[in-house]
């Protein structure tokens, strides 16, 4: 019985060859989406998963309350793990992680660049078990002036990773001893670091200024339980420490705000609500949502191209179902068979989806900047891929079955004519579903690269453009005496019109500090973010000043009395008199407000702009900023390389352009972009599928119409008028249906951005019109066919 079903399946692939080939390949493309996205989804939502003590760790943020002012904060302080830890048994380690961008680091004479290096306490391996090539995990930081490096960066230093340990490395002026080498996994961790320092290698003086501060929040604490019940109960005794330990500090120093502690899961990190200062792989789970819609989306779609294409070849089978039932076959038989052909479908199509999920994987990888593979001896895998056999199996092969197993074989047999069926309304009504799901995907794609093209071209309220960026070697104590010179030999290019100098740059994630404030002989508190500046920092990037002036070498006293602030602190903060305001705070500046700028946006377009304050730096700042002429960009890249190599021959020059640089904080909506554009497409040539399927099923049903009308004069053109003017009702009334679904999706997408575009109307009706577009040469292309057919032969064929 099974041997018969599967002769007569093969039999009637190979007898329709367009159509079964329209199905496989439909289903087969709908499916490798499915299963991209699969493996997508489920690596965004297993990030630290994979650590065995996921659910007993917890990251500490902070709630930071200031004068009406209240700040969540990823870092914490840095007194926190040692103080806690050992008055609270249930508290099996607790580590802080101090993490440092982009770093400099010699082996021998050779000179390497590490993109995120972090400091941490000794048992950091013990929290975060990384699976170690060679070393010791329990004693690799235990002493100072230790490090571990990842797989990664002992090959890029050494060229392996065998015999590595007891190497030196030279890192700022001290010298560290490679005590161990990790294997860390690309897209598994919210954690990302290429080499992990002993904390106690920190300069003393540094550490000294860190214990005294419980309000230095410069890293993040995680802690570690026995089990997992006691951190989930754990928040009333951070409470009672606060008040224990923060509470005095905040009393001593007569600090009006509040700092309180909150624990955060391990896991609920990467696809957590973003914080301040927050240096994890984190990305927006509504992203997630999206691609599980399109996923859905797509099979949906999938599932209805069968269902349209097996009823569209109906009038073929008919004749063999009433032979069937008049040899004896029952209903249920048939429905078997009818389902088993769509399983068999199916599972060649799953086939060849996997084959081309595998082909286009390297393509996906660098689209979402992953690092997937497809393991075939996965189980999880293996579930979904039979989960999706029989979904799609049973879902599109069921409605099929029922159909074609109630033809009557004396209608069949007799009459040679396929029986009238009733449930046309049913497919047009899956065609409007198919194409009001490919019309919000259009707008949907339309509208995000909109909102791209606006945030990565809006005036900034600064000038970005043209604009080199070094990252000065501030380890290196002879630089900072050489700048003044390296600016000079900088101007006396042409093509150079300025230098200056910050210690962040716009689009980095800077610094916040609290600042003591007397208004109105009133004392605040203030959490200011903070930029460190030299003389023609605003000048150079045509920042405008609203009130008052610059920094002048003419006020000697600017580099410790001087502020200027933004419009922002000076509306939120309620200073109609922003000259009267005095600062001072814990970095020995003291003085007044001196001057106020115009809002720019110093960070993305995600937040709105929040109070900065500006101050005069004493010394070399992390950055040097070169503005260039776009003419001879190229000469005048390689002018400031030679230079730089003369004034700094031990580090290497670390640059890059500041709106490129800048452009980056949207890397996740760029990916997200591109991505929803090629399954957008995807889900648009399934859709096509579909209505050819449909606009097949017409045009064989009016075939004997068709041949009639050609007799009587009818030219192709009118022909195919007369089949494709049904469809376009199809298409407007998706149009009418997904018009106002793409309209509120977007908006809640736009939600995310403080500065966002208004959706046009354009943008819907170019949506509808390309939809259109696509679904007439669809159908044209099925009518045209019918319509050049030979009469004579039409009329013959009922």
């Amino acid at each position: 019985m099974v041997k018969s079903y599967l002769t007569i399946a093969f039999r009637n692939i190979s007898r329709n060859k367009v159509g079964s080939f329209i199905n496989i390949f439909g289903l087969a493309i709908g499916i490798s989406s499915c299963i991209l996205i699969f493996m997508f989804v489920r690596n965004e939502r297993g990030y630290d998963k994979k650590n065995p003590n996921a659910d007993r760790i917890y990251r500490v943020i902070s709630d930071l309350k200031l004068t009406g002012q209240t700040d969540r904060l990823a870092m914490s302080s840095f007194l926190l793990s040692p103080t806690i830890k050992p008055e609270y048994p249930e508290i099996e380690h607790a580590i802080r992680v101090m993490p440092i961008q982009l770093q400099t680091i010699w082996y021998g004479s050779q000179v390497f660049q590490l993109p995120q290096v972090c400091f941490s306490d000794s048992d950091f391996f013990a929290v975060f078990p990384y699976q170690f090539i060679s070393g010791n995990p329990e004693t690799a930081l235990n002493e100072p002036y230790t490090i571990v490096l990842t797989e990664e960066s002992a090959k890029l230093m050494f060229g392996t990773t065998e015999n590595v340990l007891g190497r030196m490395l030279k890192f700022t002026r001290a010298s560290y001893k490679v005590t161990g080498v990790v294997r860390e996994p690309k897209n598994e961790s919210h954690l990302y670091f290429s080499a992990v320092i002993s904390i106690s290698s920190l300069p003393k003086p540094y550490e000294q200024t860190l214990k005294a501060d419980w309000l230095h929040l410069a890293q993040s604490n995680y802690i570690m339980f026995h089990t997992k019940e006691q951190g989930d109960h754990f928040q009333a005794k951070l409470d009672a420490f606060q008040e224990k330990h923060i509470a005095p500090f905040l009393r001593q120093y007569q600090v009006q705000g509040n700092l309180s502690f909150f624990l955060q899961p391990l896991t609920d990190i990467h696809l957590g609500n973003k914080i301040h200062f927050d240096y994890a792989d984190e990305n927006n789970p509504a992203y997630l949502y999206i691609f599980s819609v399109i996923a859905i989306f797509i099979l949906f779609i999938a599932c209805v191209n069968y269902m349209n294409l097996a009823t569209a070849k109906s009038a073929k089978r008919a004749k063999e179902v009433g032979i069937r039932k008049t040899a004896g076959a029952g209903r249920k038989q048939l429905i078997i068979q009818f389902i088993g052909e769509s399983l068999l479908i199916t599972i060649i199509s799953v086939i060849l989806a996997l084959c081309f999920a595998e082909l286009l994987l390297p393509l996906f990888n660098q689209l979402t900047d992953k690092a997937l593979s497809i393991d075939f001896l996965d189980p999880v895998l293996f579930v979904f891929i039979l989960s999706v056999i029989l979904f799609i199996g049973f879902t599109s092969g069921i409605y099929p079955a029922f159909y074609l197993s109630g033809f009557q074989p004396i209608e069949v047999l007799k009459t040679n004519k396929m029986p009238k069926s009733g449930h046309a309304m049913l497919r047009k009504i899956l065609v409007v579903t198919q194409f009001s799901i490919s019309i919000v995907l259009i707008i949907g794609t339309l509208v995000i690269w909109l909102q791209m093209h606006y945030v990565e071209n809006k005036d900034m309220g600064f000038s970005k453009e043209q604009v080199y960026v070094i990252k000065a070697p501030l380890a290196d104590s002879s630089f900072k005496s050489k700048y003044e010179d390296l600016k000079h030999e900088f101007l006396q290019n042409p093509d150079i019109t300025g230098v200056t100098s910050s210690n962040e740059v716009p689009g980095e994630t800077g610094g916040s500090i609290l600042q003591f404030v007397t208004y109105n002989n009133k004392k605040e508190e203030r959490l200011m973010n903070i930029l460190f500046v030299d003389y023609n920092f605003i000048h150079m990037l045509k920042i405008p000043m609203a009130q008052g002036r610059n920094f002048s070498k003419d006020f000697p006293s600017d580099d410790t009395a001087g502020f200027i602030i933004n419009e922002t602190a000076a509306k939120q903060f309620g200073w109609k008199k922003p000259m009267d305001v005095k600062i001072y705070n814990g970095l020995g500046f003291k003085g007044g407000v001196i001057g106020v700028i115009k809002d720019f946006n110093y960070t993305s377009l995600h937040k709105p702009i929040e109070p900065l304050v500006l101050m005069l730096s004493r010394s070399l700042n992390d950055f040097i900023l070169v503005k260039v002429k776009p003419e001879n960009l190229h000469q005048t890249i390689s002018f400031i390389d030679q230079k730089w190599k003369i004034f700094s021959k031990r580090y290497p020059m670390e640059s890059f352009f500041l709106d490129e640089n800048f452009n980056k904080q949207y890397r996740a909506e760029d990916k997200m972009f591109t991505v929803f554009a090629y399954f957008s497409v995807l889900t648009i040539i399934i859709a096509c599928l579909g209505l050819l399927a449909l606009a097949s099923y017409t045009a064989e049903q009016r075939t004997k119409e068709i041949g009639i009308r050609k007799v009587m004069g009818a030219g192709v053109g009118n022909i195919i008028m007369l089949i494709s003017k049904d469809f376009i009702k199809l298409v407007l009334i998706a149009f009418v249906i997904a018009a106002p679904v793409a309209w509120f999706s977007m908006n809640r997408w736009l939600e995310d951005f403080a500065y966002r575009i208004d959706i046009p109307v354009w943008s819907i009706l170019v949506g509808g019109l390309l939809a259109l577009f696509v679904a007439l040469a669809t159908v044209s292309f099925q009518a045209y066919r019918a319509a050049s057919q030979n009469p004579v032969q039409s009329i013959k064929t009922e």
